[in-house]
């Protein structure tokens, strides 16, 4: 029997040598990355080496483009295309790993999988236009860059008299360019000041999950916490985000609501995390894709890949 098994793996693995790495399905794709890895922990010269490590990443590389557009219709051609891809909140990757042991110098090698955050204002582009609708109103990807854009002036205002002084005198038309849609949006007096960041927040989340969806002052704080990001490149460097990660943010926000936790997961450092109670957490919806719908792996419009650092 277990000849019979290992015969079946090498046809497997001959059919895949065969094959155009184009053509693969994920399983094989997977398979093909590790059969790879194989002939790389067997091979004794660099330049054979470097060719399997070279043929590994193009595996990968290739897995997780394929599956990123398998998910991303997936969730296009479900009832409510947002919260599903809200709720399943990552997709399935890979990745190549090798580390090497600082005592004994050997190298472990190894094909991960891994998880890598769904895209929400790629899923958003790429139905723009379709008879499906992408969140409760379409107009919640604008209004995100009108608010994202009003809090960046905030932060440049509050940390950086320079930065603010060029943002204003270029109208930021050079880094946060937005939609003629986006900047005819009105989100109130004072949107993005400590008041008036609860109601813009509100107003947003509200056009991407409906009116059910109620933000809570815990989402106005993570929302600010999570807004900046240090510049180690420089002493004194801050990075405010792009468009798409603020709606990373958002999604966050929405999962937070559409999971009914009161609060976000939060690491202590030196703290045993037995120690913090965990709250009794309803599960996501489960928003079903149509059976009568096979997805189409190619995506509809050009989608731009958020990495993980940005998304989370």
């Amino acid at each position: 029997m277990e000849e019979i098994k290992n015969n079946e793996l090498s046809a497997e693995l001959s059919a895949l040598d065969a094959m155009n790495i184009t053509d693969m399905d994920l399983v094989q794709l997977h398979n093909y990355a590790n059969l790879e890895l194989s002939r790389l922990n067997e091979s004794e010269k660099t330049e054979d080496r470097d060719a399997h490590r070279a043929k590994i990443d193009k595996a990968v590389e290739r897995y997780n483009d394929l599956s990123r557009k398998v998910t991303n219709s997936t969730c296009r051609e479900a009832e409510k295309p947002l919260n599903l891809a809200i709720g399943m909140y990552y997709y399935d990757g890979l990745r190549y790993t090798e580390k090497k042991n600082a005592k004994t110098g050997e190298i472990t090698r190894g094909v991960e999988k891994t998880r890598r955050p769904i895209d929400i204002a790629a899923l958003w582009r790429s139905m723009e236009g379709s008879n499906k609708k992408c969140g409760h109103d379409t107009s919640w990807y604008h209004a995100a860059q009108k608010l994202n854009y009003l809090l960046a002036i905030r932060v440049a205002k509050d940390v950086s008299p320079a930065a603010f002084a060029a943002f204003m005198e270029t109208h930021s038309n050079d880094c946060y360019a937005m939609s003629q849609i986006a900047r005819d949006i009105d989100l109130g007096k004072t949107p993005a000041s400590n008041k008036g960041l609860l109601r813009s927040l509100q107003d947003i989340i509200t056009r991407m999950l409906g009116d059910d969806a109620k933000v809570i002052s815990k989402d106005v704080s993570a929302l600010l916490y999570l807004y900046v990001k240090e510049n180690r490149k420089t002493p004194l460097g801050v990075v405010l985000p792009r468009h798409n990660s603020f709606i990373a943010l958002l999604k966050k926000i929405c999962y937070r609501i559409l999971s009914g936790k009161d609060g976000y997961d939060t690491e202590v450092p030196g703290l045993d995390k037995s120690k913090i109670p965990v709250p009794e957490v309803k599960p996501v919806p489960e928003v079903k894709p149509d059976p009568e719908v096979k997805p189409d792996p190619t995506p509809e419009a050009p989608v731009d890949e958020v990495s993980d650092e940005d998304a989370e």
